[in-house]
């Protein structure tokens, strides 16, 4: 599956990051869509789409309208930051599909397996940006999560990544608090923003439990992909549609 970490900096369009290097084997898909010279995709992992033998995470999200979260990033988003913890390790970013006619359908893309459903229906890849936080006011006290949000032009992982590229923010994304809020009610409507609260929280982050992130990318085994995404019924077969060309990749924003 691909799941990579930046290792160096890379180009996400606007912003420059330089360049990257990446873990595992090329393969066909490994161009994405926005990242330009990357070449390689890494860290394959079962593809069993089946959690029940790991701890169950904690995921950072906001449901109520007008409602708000403070955060304080775990890791950083590249090594060569002045913050970088090795015991921490990096974010995460994987490529991914989502069915367009059911987009809460969605799984890692497993190209690299040799089979992927998403790829064989000309699916657009899409990244996804994933990275532990502390949750400092959870109403059970300061909580470790994965925060999670697609990767795109005007989206608050997008923001991340520019912060973390500016000297003006100490190249630096785990040593400011941040504000995560939302406004609207419906996928047509909401938005999400991302707020540096220019406040030093103190904290070490090293002194918090992560979650392997790895570990938590959804992904489907290839074999069982077509049913997933189709949420067909066990033994029943998909509605005859031919499939189309495997496009190249591109990016969209918070999905």
């Amino acid at each position: 599956m691909h799941h990579y970490n930046i290792r160096g900096t890379i180009d996400i369009a606007p912003v420059r990051l330089g360049t990257i290097k990446l873990l595992g084997e090329t393969n066909k898909m490994g161009f994405i869509k926005g990242l330009a010279g990357i070449n390689q995709e890494l860290a394959k992992r079962p593809s069993s789409g089946d959690f029940a033998d790991r701890e169950p995470a904690k995921w950072a999200s906001i449901a109520a309208k007008g409602a708000a979260q403070k955060y304080v990033f775990l890791q950083e988003i590249d090594e060569g930051s002045p913050n970088f913890s090795e015991k921490n390790g990096l974010a995460l970013f994987s490529l991914q599909h989502s069915n367009p006619d059911n987009w809460k359908k969605n799984a890692a893309c497993t190209i690299d397996l040799g089979e992927c459903y998403g790829c064989a229906q000309g699916w657009r890849q899409k990244i996804v940006f994933y990275v532990n936080v502390l949750h400092v006011d959870d109403p059970e006290g300061p909580t470790v999560k994965i925060w999670s949000r697609g990767l795109g032009k005007g989206s608050v992982a997008q923001s991340l990544l520019d912060m973390a590229a500016d000297p003006d923010y100490k190249n630096s994304i785990t040593d400011k608090t941040f504000k995560f809020s939302r406004t609207g009610t419906t996928k047509d409507d909401t938005t999400y923003t991302l707020s540096n609260l220019g406040l030093d929280h103190g904290l070490n982050v090293e002194d918090y439990e992560l979650f392997d992130l790895e570990q938590y990318v959804f992904t489907v085994a290839p074999e069982r992909q077509e049913a997933y995404y189709l949420d067909l019924a066990q033994g029943e077969s998909a509605p005859a549609k031919p499939a189309k060309p495997v496009s190249a990749s591109s990016v969209d924003a918070d999905w």
